[in-house]
């Protein structure tokens, strides 16, 4: 978006998805929002980060934080509009372990993958998509401080990340 930053396109797509939410809620006549003690902790504890704008000392990290944290906390307040019925909950499950089977896949593809054409041919196929999954300014980030890369008994492998930004992440997906 700007010279410095960018935006990685989950980020886009999940917002896009809360907006097209709202406009929907909104043409209907019918925002839902649970009352529960989930919502108002979730609320408090977004409240509570946007505080933290009077105290940074380095506003473009925070801004770069709740934009990651407003992208998506608002998913659990839209969840019970999009998700009504018994019915939905367990298909969106099964979207949800499908999603997983094919990262996982694509990671157990990628760690594979290095056997056949090299370390440094799976970390040039993955740099070369990084800009367009994770954004371009958070892709060289990734690649200059990367963890893609670990040395095992003197000899380097390329760890299962599908195109998440490190293995860790990979695998709390």
């Amino acid at each position: 978006i700007f010279a410095d930053y960018d935006i990685a396109l989950w980020r886009i797509a999940a917002l896009l998805f809360i907006v097209l939410w709202l406009v929907m809620s909104l043409k209907r006549r019918s925002l839902i929002i649970p009352d529960t003690l989930a919502s108002g902790l979730i609320l408090g504890f977004l409240c509570w980060t946007l505080a933290s704008f009077f105290i940074s000392s380095r506003l473009d990290f925070t801004l770069r934080k709740e934009m990651f944290l407003l992208n998506f906390f608002p998913l659990f307040f839209i969840l019970p509009s999009v998700v009504p019925s018994k019915d939905d909950i367990e298909r969106l499950a099964n979207i949800l372990i499908l999603s997983g089977c094919c990262a996982a896949l694509l990671g157990i593809g990628q760690f594979l993958l290095q056997f056949l054409i090299g370390v440094e041919g799976v970390f040039s196929a993955f740099s070369w998509f990084a800009p367009f999954v994770l954004g371009s300014q958070f892709s060289q980030s990734v690649l200059v401080f990367n963890s893609w890369l670990v040395n095992v008994g003197g000899q380097t492998f390329f760890r299962a990340t599908a195109f998440f930004p490190d293995p860790r992440i990979f695998g709390f997906y």
